[in-house]
């Protein structure tokens, strides 16, 4: 019986799959190959793109997991719809954690009868409905802590680099070198008292040597920027005298940043009511304050970088001390 044309096409077809078929299974079981899934393929390039490599198997096993459910709260997390949205960023393969080993400070209160610790709204004039410094051009570019790791070294710089352009209408970047080398303790407490009496003021980040490494070198070059005071604002004040601070120039909040939602951060209002008011562990400089939706927020710059959150900033919760960012407020002055 002559076979047509079409029934002899699709017996090759038919044969060619089986032969393919056969092949890719005998070579899977004879070497042990086995195809990439979606799924592998994401975590390579994720890896690639962050830079990212594991000292063994082991642990590079143990990255995975935690990246995998990661990415499993993400898609749940911005199906529910909440105020704010996450996506995978550098932090997709670490668990929550307290970086207490990056940030330095005392935990214990200002003194409230301290006199640079006061209500800051007395005798000031009532503030904007709201506010964003960086569109009156007094906020340097974002900057990434990467290795350095000295959180408030950043926070301290930038936070006097927008006072210094505010009070004289020139944006210089400061030395966030020097502040690492020069005043290794910095913290809550002591706020720009170093800045203010050891260094004598910040050099700009053009003119610090940075040679010798660690070493103070604030002798060799010229102070661009400094202070007078470190303020801080009354704990818990928030809807008021932390309004009216932030009004007249950038400060310093210190945080809860530990959660997985707040490392993934990717934009929206932050508001997640498991972020603590007492286990603070990040700083942040406040640059602003807004509302949208019927929602109060606070606009933070971050030191994580630009491909972090809103390009390098986040807006959180106000009004309700979100992640603690109303207990321990201070700026220069």
């Amino acid at each position: 019986m002559a076979i047509s044309v079409l029934t002899l096409c699709r017996l090759i077809v038919f044969t060619s799959f089986v032969f393919i078929s056969a092949k890719r299974i005998t070579s899977n079981d004879i070497f042990g190959i086995t195809e990439k899934t979606d799924r592998d393929r994401q975590w390579e390039v994720w890896k690639f793109w962050h830079g990212k490599t594991y000292p063994s198997a082991e642990e590079e096993i143990y990255r995975r997991k935690i990246w995998e459910n990661n990415l499993a709260a993400i898609f749940k997390h911005n199906a529910a719809g909440k105020s704010y949205k996450m996506a995978m960023n550098s932090f997709g393969d670490q668990e929550r954690t307290h970086r207490t080993d990056v940030l330095s400070y005392r935990t214990n209160r200002v003194d409230e009868s301290d006199s640079l610790h006061r209500t800051v709204a007395m005798g000031m004039t009532q503030p904007p409905p709201s506010l964003d410094w960086r569109e009156k051009g007094v906020v340097t570019p974002v900057k990434n802590q990467g290795m350095l790791g000295k959180v408030m070294a950043y926070a301290i710089t930038e936070s006097l680099e927008s006072f210094h352009a505010i009070q004289t209408g020139n944006l210089i970047q400061l030395s966030t070198r020097e502040v690492a080398d020069c005043c290794p303790d910095v913290d809550l407490a002591v706020g720009y008292d170093c800045v203010i009496n050891k260094t004598k003021g910040l050099c700009s980040a053009a003119d610090y040597p940075s040679q010798p490494p660690g070493q103070c070198n604030a002798h060799l070059c010229s102070a661009a920027a400094t202070c007078k005071n470190t303020v801080h604002v009354i704990p818990n004040h928030e809807t008021v005298d932390m309004v009216h601070a932030v009004s007249t120039t950038p400060v310093v909040v210190i945080v809860d940043a530990s959660l997985t939602s707040f490392q993934l951060y990717a934009s929206g209002i932050y508001d997640d009511p498991a972020c603590s008011t007492t286990r603070l562990d990040h700083a942040l400089v406040v640059v602003g304050y807004g509302s949208f939706a019927g929602k109060d927020y606070w606009i933070c710059r971050n030191s994580w970088g630009t491909a972090w959150g809103e390009s390098g900033y986040i807006r959180i919760a106000r009004g309700k001390n979100m992640c603690g960012i109303a207990e321990r407020v201070f700026y220069p002055a």
